[in-house]
């Protein structure tokens, strides 16, 4: 009679077991599949095809500097890049960046330089902090 108690214990032991297996492997097989599913969305959301945006930056760039008092004499747009000649200073703008908020930032150094009398020679804006020779 001892073995037949210890025959249905281990049964039962070997069910608990079977069934915990059973969760944790369907668990780890559910995690698997939804991680391929979102991992196929983000490569398709990160390659699908955008039209490119057609920027006249030059001709954005004389709309919005036509009333100031200083003078855009040159603009050429380059493959990352545009330069512009201001009254013979020679500025460097970024295509990624805002082009409104770069011009900005240019009216307030040249004003700036205007006030402090400083001869500006360069200015680039393509990064964090522009910078200056003089």
């Amino acid at each position: 009679m001892k073995s037949l108690i210890y025959s249905s214990y281990r049964k039962k032991k070997i069910k608990k077991i079977i069934k915990i297996t059973i969760i944790l492997l369907s668990t780890a097989l559910i995690f698997l599949i939804g991680q391929q599913f979102y991992y196929r969305y983000l490569i398709e959301r990160a390659t699908k095809i955008q039209a490119p945006q057609i920027t006249d930056f030059k001709k954005d760039i004389l709309s919005q500097t036509k009333n100031w008092p200083y003078q855009v004499r040159q603009v050429e747009e380059k493959q990352n890049m545009i330069t512009l000649i201001v009254d013979h200073i020679i500025v460097i703008l970024s295509k990624e960046k805002d082009i409104t908020e770069q011009l900005g930032a240019l009216q307030l150094i040249l004003n700036q330089d205007k006030i402090k009398g400083r001869k500006t020679k360069k200015i680039d804006l393509r990064f964090n902090n522009p910078l200056i020779t003089y």
